[in-house]
């Protein structure tokens, strides 16, 4: 996985929008992937969001997401296609793993 300094406008404008909505960000990891981790205009936004299930209630983790969602939008000017999983979920799934290129981490709130 990569931390490395954004490669596009909207990976930038993504990673600034998700800083900004960091108070609704308690519990998660956001990470950003797909093709606007290489294109300049990317059809959406991919952003996968792994929560911790001991902190957040698995029926309201997506709702919790809403404000960042509109905000990432706002701020990229494309749609956000998010994926919201748990930790257990993520690992049964090795959803990060099956990403190529691997997803970049733009905030580690767990």
């Amino acid at each position: 996985m990569s931390t490395n300094s954004p490669r596009t406008f909207q990976e930038l404008s993504a990673r600034n929008a998700i800083a900004d909505a960091e108070s609704h960000l308690d519990g998660f990891r956001v990470f950003l992937f797909g093709s606007a981790r290489y294109k300049d205009k990317p059809s959406d936004i991919d952003l996968l969001f792994i929560y911790d299930p001991t902190r957040i209630a698995p029926q309201l983790a997506y709702q919790q997401l809403r404000p960042v969602f509109h905000a990432v939008s706002l701020a990229t000017g494309c749609p956000v296609h998010p994926v919201v999983l748990s930790q257990v979920e993520e690992h049964e799934t090795e959803f990060i793993e099956s990403l190529d290129p691997q997803p970049v981490l733009l905030i580690d709130k767990v």
